[in-house]
């Protein structure tokens, strides 16, 4: 605790997984078809994946994001993400709108504004910093718009240090996976940055 606030930077760790099936323990290699969870819950975010034969429907019911892909050939180059993918976790975390979230929501924001799929609109400054601790550096909530559809989000900027940012990325990496979508996948999800 500091300052009489207890924080909250290891609510959402990510529970890291080797890519195998989570119901049969077989390795997933090259080529497989698989569906990967993405699960919220008192541990942070965890990701499990399935092949198609220990998959079930009930599997997504408490997920709080899935999707199917296939395991991609080694990179020869840095993994991209899916656009669509980052996009439905950021709806995912603003819908919730939990303060646990903070890091990651404002992570997937500064994704989304450097490959122009959210735009600033204003800065501005939050009330006292997230520890109460006073001298220290506040937080500040970002308006953002989606150029599309012209909707408006509020993301708190939390003030995160660098070391932290790369942990966030790599994280986001591996939860949302750098593998294209399979073409059954939802429309929108397919959306990729080139």
């Amino acid at each position: 605790m500091v300052g009489g606030k207890a924080l909250i930077v290891e609510d959402y760790r990510v529970e890291r997984v080797i890519l195998g099936c989570a119901g049969c323990g077989r390795e997933l290699v090259t080529g497989d078809v698989f569906t990967a969870v993405v699960l919220a819950g008192e541990q942070g975010f965890q990701r499990a994946d399935y092949c198609p034969a220990c998959w079930k429907e009930e599997l997504a019911t408490s997920a709080f994001s899935f999707f199917r892909a296939r395991v991609p050939k080694p990179p020869r180059k840095p993994s991209r993400l899916d656009l669509g993918r980052v996009r439905q976790f950021f709806d995912g975390l603003v819908e919730k709108a939990e303060e646990c979230h903070a890091e990651t929501l404002y992570v997937l924001a500064l994704i989304l504004m450097r490959k122009r799929k959210l735009r600033l609109l204003e800065e501005s400054a939050a009330e006292e910093s997230e520890s109460g601790v006073e001298g220290e550096a506040k937080s500040s909530i970002l308006a953002l718009e989606d150029p599309k559809d012209k909707r408006v989000f509020r993301v708190t900027a939390p003030h995160v240090s660098d070391e932290r940012l790369e942990e966030l990325n790599e994280e986001l990496l591996f939860l949302l996976g750098s593998s294209p979508p399979l073409p059954s996948d939802a429309e929108g999800v397919e959306e990729r940055d080139e």
